[in-house]
């Protein structure tokens, strides 16, 4: 029998269905169609939030697992990592590595070969002081890998599968390596902490510095936005060409939680859309500051704005000739401030704006764009700015009202 096997299965998938190959109704809900029982064809898409978190050898290499001393018990309210285990036969066996609070422990956990990947699971939070800006914990990677399954197999052990929740700093940094090439396959929390804890930057800059990762997590799944929860997170990311859905639409207790998230990602090319209509303070200023590659920004359909929400939001984005379509219509405090400043091929843009007295909330925001180029706005509407020097309409650009 010809089995066609997508990417993502593996060699225990394969095994599995031919064991089962002469019972046809064991496997049948998971084929796409079949033309006979000689031509199968099979895509099974695996579920990677029933996996433990891994990691995969790329090349031959070292992995290390670091608990400095530096760190403070207050930075976490969901339990403090004691113990990791790690397994390196698919979870048959495993060892485990014992940690205390203040001594610092340096474990190496593998010497693993090309194609080999390694299973880890814990007992608590991964997390960071954010005050000194030490780790309390990091993997370290001699050479290229990639990660994947549920990375809350590192805080609840083997119930992993049944918990989505993440308490707060406890990715900071995480992965700043610049050995991690893919994270395409890791499942990162549903929820972020709950509304009686004081959450912030759960995944701030968890990648940031990751100068050889190509693929970032597939979604990211969370619906509940906490302060700083995506900040910076993939900032520096010079080969990320594709980023994350983003699923969230409310992020009223977002504040600066999408700030500066790919910022100086230079082969990003295209923007993940943006479905929030509910914004947070600063939540999404410097998102794609420096992102020199992008060729289209995404919509941007929130019509009420808070203070700074798109400040500088798409600074330096060099590639850019037409600016998304900005529909409300009351603008709040540097809303829009120097949000396109830099983008020197940019020649379109489109404000609905009526109300323009927030204080500089439009100063800046076409400045150092194309000489040429086309500003369409409301009938009546005069884009005066608070700062007298500052740029709202560029001297070449041809006004045309709406």
């Amino acid at each position: 029998m010809r089995t066609y096997l997508n990417e993502h299965n593996s060699m225990a998938d394969l095994n599995s269905f031919i064991t089962r190959k002469n019972n046809f109704d064991d496997f049948q809900d998971r084929v796409d169609y079949v033309i006979d029982l000689d031509e199968v064809f099979y895509n099974y898409e695996h579920d990677y939030s029933q996996d433990y978190f891994t990691i995969w050898a790329l090349e031959d290499l070292t992995i290390r697992f670091v608990y400095p001393a530096e760190f403070s018990s207050a930075s976490t309210s969901g339990g403090i990592i004691t113990s990791l285990s790690y397994s390196t036969d698919e979870g048959e066996t495993w060892t485990t590595e014992n940690f205390t609070l203040g001594q610092r422990k340096d474990a190496v956990l593998s010497h693993m070969s090309k194609g080999d990947k390694i299973l880890l699971k814990g007992n608590g939070e991964i997390c960071t002081d954010r005050n000194n800006g030490k780790y309390a914990s990091q993997f370290i990677s001699s050479g290229k890998f990639c990660v994947s399954g549920n990375i809350l197999s590192l805080k609840y052990g083997d119930n992993f599968s049944n918990n989505s929740q993440l308490y707060m700093l406890n990715y900071h940094n995480f992965f700043e390596n610049k050995n991690l090439v893919s994270a395409e396959h890791l499942v990162l929390p549903s929820v972020l902490a709950d509304s009686s804890i004081t959450a912030f930057s759960h995944c701030e800059g968890m990648f940031s510095g990751c100068t050889s990762l190509v693929a970032a997590p597939s979604v990211l799944p969370a619906l509940n936005m906490q302060t700083g929860c995506y900040m910076n997170m993939f900032s520096g990311c010079v080969s990320l060409t594709k980023a994350p859905r983003i699923l969230a639409t409310d992020f009223s207790t977002g504040e600066r939680c999408c700030e500066g998230m790919f910022s100086g990602c230079i082969s990003l090319k295209t923007a993940p859309e943006l479905l929030a209509t509910t914004l947070g303070l600063r939540c999404y200023a410097s998102m794609f500051s420096g992102c020199t590659s992008l060729v289209q920004a995404p919509a941007l359909p929130a019509t009420t704005l808070t203070e700074r929400c798109y400040n500088a939001m798409f600074e330096d984005c060099i590639s850019l000739t037409e600016a998304p379509e900005l529909p409300a219509t009351t603008l709040t405090q540097f809303c829009y401030w120097g949000m396109f400043e830099g983008c020197w091929n940019l020649s379109s843009a489109r404000i609905l704006a009526e109300n323009i007295s927030a204080t500089q909330c439009i100063d800046d925001w076409l400045k150092n764009v194309n000489y040429t180029g086309t500003l369409y706005k409301k009938t009546g509407v005069t884009l005066t700015p608070t700062v007298q020097t500052a740029v709202t309409v560029p001297s070449g650009w041809t006004v045309v009202d709406i």
